[in-house]
């Protein structure tokens, strides 16, 4: 992965300590995941390309970017919870499921996976966290070990994330699925229709919430993926 999507200091990074610190929660580090893909019980003609209806039926979380990114990229999204996400595509509700990683899919998806595609449809990243109110008791010294530690978490983590991305996708595959290629020119395919037709309903939505507007149009600007940070591994 040789961009950070979530480096201390980015506009994304910056909004998400916002959002914490007004819960009283400090951010500490970050935890890379992994990229995001879509894993279906079948090979689908063209499904690299955003434009092709492909008449394939995803289950998404229910969440309005996951929806809007499969609907606008050729696919049926279907908001279904995560636990009845493997029943949906094992009995043929759904043909397929946007919203985790090969990672993911490998633990819970691999007996209905035949085919895995590689998009980077989002940035999966979780966060190490701890009280405001407490890290605010700490002293300086406490406070300068603690930072120190978390800083070595996160750049042992950003060392491994990628091997460990392949990994999983090999996985997948000698579970059985088709790994499917996917170019470069694929990935901005799919990020330009997602900035043009997603990001922007994204953000007026988060407006509407309140994030405010400058936040998110910073955070627009400096990123180069479908639904959020730099996803071009």
């Amino acid at each position: 992965m040789p961009a950070r999507p979530t480096p201390p200091g980015s506009p994304l990074r910056n909004t998400i300590d916002e959002l914490y610190q007004a819960q009283d929660i400090k951010v500490l580090a970050a935890w890379p995941v992994y990229f995001g893909g879509i894993a279906l019980n079948r090979e689908v003609d063209q499904v690299t390309d955003p434009v092709h209806d492909k008449g394939v039926k995803l289950r998404v979380p229910p969440m309005k970017s996951f929806q809007l990114l499969a609907d606008n990229t050729g696919f049926i999204g279907s908001p279904l919870p995560f636990s009845e996400a493997f029943t949906a595509v094992q009995t043929g509700v759904v043909d397929g499921v946007m919203g985790s990683g090969a990672e993911g899919y490998y633990a819970s998806f691999r007996d209905v996976t035949k085919s895995y595609v590689p998009l980077n449809t989002h940035f999966e990243v979780w966060f190490l966290q701890i009280n405001a109110e407490r890290y605010a008791d700490l002293d300086d010294d406490e406070r300068a070990a603690l930072d120190q530690a978390a800083q070595a978490f996160e750049e042992r983590r950003w060392e491994k994330a990628q091997a460990e991305q392949t990994s999983y996708e090999q996985r997948l595959a000698d579970a059985g699925a088709t790994i499917v290629e996917v170019t470069d020119a694929n990935i901005d395919a799919y990020a330009d229709v997602a900035r043009e037709q997603i990001w922007p309903e994204i953000m007026h939505e988060r407006h509407r919430s309140g994030l405010g507007r400058a936040s998110s149009e910073s955070i627009q600007v400096n990123q180069s993926g479908p639904l959020g940070p730099d996803l071009s591994i």
